[in-house]
């Protein structure tokens, strides 16, 4: 039986010389495996660039609960992306986001509201004039909030310390070394009442912005254990500065 439903494309991964295997989080089913042939051919039905990492698609499949392996029938892009692939700061925030959803998202099973905070946050990431260079931070920090563990509390000249362990702001540095110092717990806390349209407003250095990244790259590996070494972070800081 076909379903229709719309996706979002997290990784593909070679079959063989001709067949993929693509992840795809799914508004109807969550995340699903999909097995497509022959995408590379001259005349295949399914070409392989419709795949690129956090395309919005739409599509047509065959679901069979006690089989890991799903089938395409047919997938057409919901919006071509008008600035991402040509914009080498979008196209590596992308590339971030991709590995950390690929890695944070796991479960067989719909989330309507986390599928459309993702696809909404792609979008106006792609459509924005404005510089994308904070747009991860607000991403993770929402994201989180999407996973079950947001942040609580907020920072004050009395709670001026993040613990990353317990996800609150605290008066003390804990015992362990998973906190942020209190300059950094500011600037997150900035980050926390910030939206993706006015990310550009806030104000940090490239330090400062390196600094926040990884504590809160540690922030998701300590409350989800498939979040491990993460990668492409680094290019981030490169194009970030």
């Amino acid at each position: 039986m076909l379903h229709k439903t719309r996706g979002i494309v997290f990784r593909t991964i070679p079959y063989s010389d001709s067949s993929l295997i693509v992840h795809i989080y799914t508004q109807v089913f969550g995340l699903r495996s999909y097995l497509v042939n022959g995408s590379h051919g001259k005349k295949a039905k399914i070409k392989a660039n419709v795949f690129q990492p956090l395309s919005l698609v739409e599509m047509n499949v065959t679901n069979r609960e006690k089989n890991s392996m799903h089938r395409i029938s047919d997938i057409t892009l919901i919006q071509a992306w008008t600035t991402i692939p040509y914009d080498i700061l979008k196209s590596s925030l992308v590339m971030f986001l991709n590995e950390i959803l690929s890695k944070s998202i796991r479960e067989e099973e719909p989330n309507e509201l986390l599928f459309e905070f993702i696809s909404h946050a792609i979008q106006i990431l792609d459509l924005s004039a404005e510089s994308p260079a904070n747009f991860h931070l607000v991403f993770l920090a929402q994201l989180a909030d999407r996973l079950g563990f947001a942040p609580h509390g907020m920072w004050t000249d009395d709670t001026p310390y993040f613990n990353l362990a317990e996800g609150v702001f605290q008066g003390h540095e804990p015992s362990h070394p998973h906190f942020m110092s209190s300059p950094v717990s500011k600037m997150f806390a900035e980050v926390l009442q910030v939206n993706f349209e006015n990310s550009h407003s806030l104000t940090m250095t490239g330090h400062m912005r390196k600094e926040l990244l990884r504590k809160t790259i540690l922030y998701f590996q300590l409350h989800i254990s498939t979040v491990k070494e993460i990668k492409s972070h680094v290019v981030l800081e490169e194009v970030f500065g």
